[in-house]
C-alpha cells in the first residue's frame, strides 16, 4: 500500500493571486461627484448611486423621446420609469438590449455579468416582456454590451452600469449577508454635438443594424429575428467634435475606444491609471505593448480591478507584473465594475468596455466619453481616488502557499484544519495516474475546500486549478477519496475555504 507524504504550504504557487493588501489605502472622506459646464460625473458606491438617480430623473423629465440601451434591464424602478415615460410620450421610448439567451451567455462568459448570481437572464427577459406589454418597442444586437441613454437630443448618460439592482443598490442574500452594489461610474453630458453624436449612433442601430425585434404587444412575446450577422453601424456625425469632450465607441471595424486609449497611453509621461472589471488577453495585444513601452519610459501604471479568481484575468495580471516590474501596481476589490482611464491627470476616459482584448476593445458594441477638460479629468481622478481607498486586495505574483492561504479573502468558517490523511480506498480507471497528478497540483497550486451539498456536510471537495477531488469525511482529519475530476469546468465549484499549512498523507490501497 503506497503512501505519499508532503508538507502543503511550503511550496511556491506558479502564477498569481489577489490577496489581502499588506498596506492600507488612504481614506477618502466626503466624496461628491464632480461636475463642469457641460457634464456631471456619476457613480455608484455603497452609500448611494447617482447613476440611478440621474436615469430616473431624466426619464421623468423627458418631453419628446428616450433612447435607452443596456446589456441587462432588471431593476424594477428603471422598468417602471421607462413605462411611465412611454405612456407620457405616447410610445416614444425605444430600448436596445440583449434578447437571446445564447448571446447573453456568449458575452457574459468572457465579461462580467455571469459571475454575479443576481445577474439572472430570466429576470431580464421578464422585465423586457413587461416593457413590450406596456407599449415599448425593444430591439437587440447580438453583440451589444453598451450602457447609455439619450433624452430629447438635450443630454445623454453613458455608464458602466447595467440597469440591474446589483449595479445600483445593496442586495440581501439568502444567507443574510448584504451584498454591496458594484462600484460603477458614468457621465451625464450636455455638449450638443456629443449628445447628437451618441443619439445618431443609437438611431443607426435602431434603423438598420439590429438583429432582433420585439413589437409592442399586450398578450404575446413575439421575438422576431431580422438578421443573424454582425452588422456594421453607419452613423451620421457632427462635422466637428465638441471642445468639451467626445463620445467614442466600439463597433464593427470602428474601434474608437481602443484607438484613443492607445494614443492616451502613448502620450503618458508620468502616470496611467486604469479601472476595469476584468483584464484579459493583453499579453498578445497592442494595449499590452503600449503599456510596456510606457513603463520603459518611466511611467507608473496602476490597475484597479475586481479581485476575481479567474485564470485568464490572473494570467494577464501576472504578465503585466513580470513585464512592468516595479512600474506597475495592481489593486483589487470585491465589487468593482467601473471602467476608466486616467493619464497624467490631464486626459480621462469613461466607457462601458472592459480591458478585454477579445471583447469590448476589438469587438462588440460599447460606448464611452473622453475629455481633456480639467474639470472632467479632476472628476475622474476623484472617483478613482475613492475606488482606490476601498481596494483591499493586491495582486501578488508567485506567492508561497502558506502566505497566500493566510491572506486569501474568504469569509466562511474553516471546514478543514490541521494535518490531513486521505485514504484512496476506492478503485477506478486511471486512479493511480490521477493521484500522482493530484499530488503534483497540490504542490504547485492553492487547495480550496468546498462542501457542494449543504444537506450532506460529510461530502468534501478539494479543488486546485486543474482538478477536484471528491471525498467523504471519515473523521476530524481523515478523508476517503472517492473520485478525481480533471475537467477544467470543475474548478468553477464555489469554495468556502483555502486550506492552510498542513502535513498531507495520501494512502493508496
Amino acid at each position: 500500500m503506497p503512501t505519499y507524504k508532503f508538507k502543503y504550504g511550503q511550496y511556491v504557487i506558479d502564477g498569481g493571486l489577489f490577496l489581502k493588501s499588506s498596506s492600507a489605502n488612504p481614506a477618502i472622506a466626503n466624496y461628491t461627484d464632480g461636475k463642469g459646464r457641460a457634464f456631471k460625473h456619476l457613480s455608484t458606491f455603497p452609500d448611494r448611486s447617482t447613476i440611478k438617480e440621474a436615469l430616473l430623473d431624466a426619464l421623468q423629465k423627458a418631453k419628446r423621446y428616450v433612447f435607452f440601451t443596456s446589456f441587462l434591464i432588471q431593476d424594477g424602478q428603471i422598468i417602471e420609469a421607462l413605462i411611465d415615460a412611454a405612456e407620457r410620450l405616447k410610445g416614444h421610448v425605444y430600448v436596445l438590449t440583449t434578447l437571446k439567451d445564447q448571446d447573453f451567455k456568449a458575452a457574459a462568459a468572457q465579461d462580467d455579468d455571469i459571475f454575479d448570481d443576481q445577474e439572472n437572464f430570466k429576470e431580464h427577459i421578464e422585465g423586457t416582456k413587461e416593457l413590450v406589454r406596456r407599449g415599448i418597442s425593444v430591439k437587440a444586437r447580438t453583440d451589444c454590451h453598451a450602457k447609455f441613454a439619450v433624452f430629447d437630443d438635450r443630454f445623454a448618460i453613458i455608464t458602466s452600469a447595467n440597469s440591474t439592482s446589483t449595479c445600483f443598490d445593496g442586495i440581501m442574500q439568502k444567507n443574510g449577508w448584504l451584498r454591496q452594489p458594484n462600484t460603477e461610474n458614468g457621465v451625464l453630458i450636455q455638449a450638443p454635438a456629443e449628445v447628437l453624436r451618441v443619439a445618431n449612433f443609437f438611431r443607426a442601430i435602431w434603423r438598420s443594424a439590429y438583429n432582433y425585434y420585439l413589437k409592442p404587444n399586450k398578450k404575446f412575446f413575439d421575438l422576431r429575428t431580422i438578421n443573424i450577422d454582425i452588422l456594421p453601424i453607419r452613423s451620421s456625425e457632427p462635422s466637428l467634435p465638441s471642445t468639451e469632450g467626445q463620445v467614442i465607441w466600439t463597433a464593427p471595424e470602428d474601434c474608437r475606444i481602443l484607438n484613443n486609449m492607445l494614443k492616451m497611453i502613448e502620450s503618458a509621461q508620468k502616470s496611467v491609471c486604469i479601472s476595469s472589471y476584468i483584464l484579459k488577453g493583453v499579453e498578445n495585444h497592442r494595449i499590452g505593448e503600449r503599456l510596456i513601452q510606457a513603463a520603459k519610459r518611466g511611467v507608473n501604471i496602476e490597475f484597479l480591478l475586481r479581485g476575481v479568481y479567474r485564470k485568464d484575468h490572473l494570467a494577464s495580471c501576472l504578465f503585466l507584473t513580470k513585464e512592468l516590474k516595479d512600474r506597475v501596481v495592481i489593486r483589487g476589490d470585491f465589487g468593482n465594475h467601473s471602467k476608466a482611464l486616467l493619464v497624467d491627470n490631464k486626459q480621462a476616459m469613461l466607457m462601458s468596455a472592459n480591458i478585454d482584448a477579445q471583447h469590448g476593445l476589438d469587438s462588440s458594441v460599447e460606448v464611452g466619453y473622453m475629455s481633456t477638460r480639467p474639470s472632467f479629468v479632476k472628476s475622474v481622478a476623484g472617483f478613482l481616488d475613492r475606488l482606490r481607498s476601498i481596494c483591499g486586495l493586491e495582486f501578488i505574483a508567485n506567492p508561497k502557499q502558506h502566505d497566500a492561504a493566510l491572506r486569501f479573502p474568504t469569509l466562511a468558517k474553516p471546514i478543514l484544519s490541521g494535518d490531513l490523511i486521505i485514504n484512496a480506498d476506492t478503485k477506478w480507471e486511471n486512479r493511480d495516474r490521477q493521484i500522482n497528478r493530484m499530488i503534483s497540483a497540490m504542490k504547485t497550486q492553492l487547495i480550496r475546500v468546498a462542501q457542494p451539498i449543504e444537506s450532506q456536510p460529510s461530502k468534501i471537495c478539494l479543488l486546485t486549478d486543474t482538478m477536484h477531488a471528491d471525498c467523504e469525511r471519515k473523521g476530524q482529519k481523515t478523508l476517503s477519496l472517492k473520485n478525481i475530476n480533471e475537467t477544467p469546468a470543475a474548478v468553477n465549484i464555489r469554495f468556502q475555504q483555502i486550506l492552510h499549512e498542513a502535513r498531507i498523507e495520501i494512502r493508496v490501497s
